[in-house]
């Protein structure tokens, strides 16, 4: 154990697991811009197009089921790369797509090879620290992933500009080498605890007995998908929403986008100072007040006539500080009670999380052609459900 404190504060560490993390929102904000374009290189609609935002989710969603268990018995580490590799495999096909059918089949790879760069980023995090601690080294992961989703649609758009939808992918291919080759130089192995029990179909899932049967594990995946479940539903419908609605080109859509991000990363800070001093529930609190807020006042200013970007970057701004506050608290209080397979814990969330994101970002893809208001509506039902047993949890400790 000592050895894994010794590693803890290295800022390189922590760099590289927020690096980890940034696959899945640099796969899908980078070519945000470029949706109307791989329309029209398709010849088909937008809600085609969206089901490589969608299909994307449910692989991402699907994939988190095997990480966490076989990491718990093989190790963090050669399970991440075999990711890594389904990913680069996804990748190539995206680059060489001939139609919009393998475009989803090529995010459908890359989704599920991504995913486990997610969940086992979490996990290292776990296996290191516990509580408020980890949910503050959480916290600075997420202040440094949100740089990736505040640059990449700008990025996007000029290369969607200079260079066609392609260059997207070929990105995502050299950050996927890049990142491949630190872990293998520099991510120790974190696993402690292997689990002997062999992985037949039974045991498989045996190995998620008692997580949801937990109130506090229940609690933390639910302000986690219902968050992530918001923040979709902006990915899904702003690019429709503000460069039809506002008449913006896809560089000033990115310029939108990567504003509304700050919020974020603010969130980030903001919460893990607020939770280290008040605690894990409070801070939790804070964040879903700020997203029901900020879903009210996207409404609000769509309704009395308001046509103006602010009308959705402010709101969303607000919206994505609470997010910072939620997700990174809500990340670290999952896999709390759960020490011995927090690879499951965290692999099991990340199901919740990406699949009620996977439910809303459809939902919004297919309607908002026709009904625009769906966006707001979503952000902000979302955000009121979120909040409510937030408060009612409100002064509780972990």
């Amino acid at each position: 154990m000592t050895k894994l404190k010794a590693i803890v504060p290295g800022l390189g560490l922590t760099i590289l697991l927020a690096a980890l993390t940034a696959l899945q929102p640099l796969s899908t904000d980078m070519y945000l811009p470029s949706l109307l374009n791989i329309a029209a290189a398709f010849n088909t609609d937008m809600a085609h197009v969206q089901l490589t935002l969608s299909l994307f989710l449910v692989g991402f969603a699907v994939g988190q089921i095997f990480y966490g268990p076989f990491a718990d018995k093989y190790g963090r580490k050669p399970v991440l790369l075999v990711g890594m590799a389904i990913y680069m495999v996804g990748t190539l096909v995206c680059i060489n797509a001939a139609t919009i059918e393998y475009l989803v089949i090529g995010r459908l790879l890359q989704a599920f090879g991504g995913s486990g760069p997610i969940v086992l980023a979490r996990t290292i995090v776990r296996d290191m620290l516990k509580g408020p601690a980890a949910g503050k080294m959480l916290s600075l992961m997420g202040f440094i992933l949100g740089f990736v989703p505040m640059i990449a649609p700008i990025f996007g758009g000029y290369l969607e500009t200079a260079f066609g939808w392609q260059s997207h992918f070929y990105v995502f291919l050299i950050c996927a080498t890049l990142l491949g080759i630190a872990v293998i130089l520099f991510l120790p192995e974190t696993n402690q605890h292997k689990t002997r029990e062999t992985l037949t179909p039974i045991a498989f899932f045996k190995i998620y007995n008692g997580l949801l049967s937990s109130s506090v594990y229940r609690f933390f995946i639910s302000r986690i998908a219902l968050t992530y479940g918001g923040m979709f539903a902006f990915i899904s419908g702003s690019s429709y929403y503000v460069q039809t609605r506002f008449e913006l080109t896809p560089e000033q859509y990115g310029f939108t986008f990567a504003s509304v991000v700050v919020g974020y990363m603010f969130g980030t800070l903001a919460g893990a100072n607020l939770a280290m001093k008040l605690g894990t529930y409070k801070a939790i609190y804070y964040g879903t007040c700020l997203q029901a807020i900020g879903g009210i006042l996207m409404v609000g200013l769509h309704l009395i006539g308001v046509y103006h970007v602010a009308q959705v970057a402010v709101p969303m701004f607000l919206f994505l500080a609470g997010a910072g506050f939620v997700l990174p608290q809500s990340q670290a209080g999952s896999m709390s009670d759960f020490p011995h397979k927090a690879g499951a814990a965290s692999s099991l969330a990340g199901v919740f999380q990406v699949g009620v994101a996977a439910i809303f970002g459809t939902l919004t893809g297919v309607l908002i052609e026709d009904y625009i208001l769906i966006m707001p509506s979503i952000i902000v039902v979302l955000g009121i459900i979120n909040f409510i047993p937030s408060f009612t949890s409100r002064n509780k400790q972990l």
